[in-house]
C-alpha cells in the first residue's frame, strides 16, 4: 500500500491540518474554543516537536496575534501597540519575572489574550515573585502527551509526505513498535531515513529504516 503524496513540501500550520488524537485533543480544543477561555492567558504544554508551535501559529492567525519565539519576554512598552500575544518556548529567567507579570496584567487591562507554549506547566516554573506565581496559577493549561500508536502512524506518514517521499505503510508499521515514542524522535528518524535513501539513491525500504533505527540506537 502506497501513501499518496499530494501535499506541498512545506508543512501546513492550518488548524484543520493539525492531527488530533486523545493525546492532544485538549490542546486542540483550547485553541479552537478561543475566545471562550476561562482566563485571558492559556498555556500549551508538551515535549519538543509535539505540535505546540502548530497550534500556536494557528491561534495567532485566528486571533491576529503577534508571535515572539525563543526570545526575552517583551516589555509592555514593546507590545503596547499590539493586540494578542504568543510567547513560544517560554524559559523564564529571574530577570524575566517582572516583564511577564506586567505583560499578564497589561493583557487583562487591555482585553488582550496571551498564549504561552512551554515544556513545563507554569506552576512548575521556579518563580520568586509571589504576584506572578499567583497569576500563573490561574492560567488555563492544556497538556500534550506522548503519541499513541495511531498518532505516530499518522504523524510519520505526514512527515514523509511533507518531504514528498513515497513510503509503504508496512514500513511505518515496522518502525512504530521499535522507535522511541516521542515527537522529536519521529522527526529525527524520518530525516535520517530520507538522508540515507537519498545518499543511496534508492526508494525507502524496510532495510533502510532498520539501519536508521540501529544507528539511532532505537533497535
Amino acid at each position: 500500500m502506497q501513501i499518496p503524496l499530494e501535499l506541498d513540501h512545506e508543512p501546513s500550520f492550518a488548524l484543520e491540518d493539525f492531527i488530533v488524537s486523545e493525546t492532544n485533543n485538549i490542546a486542540f480544543e483550547t485553541v479552537k474554543s478561543w475566545p471562550d477561555w476561562e482566563y485571558h492567558v492559556a498555556a500549551l504544554i508538551g515535549p519538543e516537536a509535539s505540535g505546540k508551535s502548530h497550534l500556536a501559529i494557528s491561534w495567532a492567525k485566528k486571533s491576529n496575534a503577534t508571535v515572539f519565539t525563543k526570545s526575552k519576554i517583551p516589555s509592555v512598552e514593546e507590545i503596547e501597540h499590539l493586540g494578542n500575544i504568543v510567547l513560544e518556548d517560554v524559559y523564564l529567567a529571574p530577570s524575566d519575572e517582572q516583564s511577564l507579570f506586567h505583560l499578564i496584567n497589561w493583557s487583562k487591562e487591555n482585553s488582550r489574550y496571551l498564549l504561552l507554549t512551554s515544556r513545563d506547566e507554569p506552576t512548575r516554573w521556579e518563580i520568586s515573585l509571589p504576584d506572578l506565581k499567583s497569576r500563573l496559577s490561574l492560567v488555563q493549561v492544556a497538556n500534550i502527551q506522548s503519541p499513541d500508536d495511531q498518532l505516530l502512524m499518522i504523524l510519520l506518514a505526514k512527515m514523509f509526505t511533507d518531504r514528498q517521499l513515497n513510503i509503504d505503510l508496512s514500513i511505518i508499521n515496522f518502525m512504530i513498535p521499535r522507535m522511541e515514542r516521542s515527537f522529536s524522535a519521529a522527526r529525527e528518524l524520518v530525516a535520517a531515513i530520507d538522508a540515507k535513501a537519498l545518499s543511496q539513491k534508492k526508494a525507502i525500504t524496510q532495510k533502510i529504516a532498520k539501519e536508521c533505527l540501529i544507528e539511532m540506537k532505537m533497535l
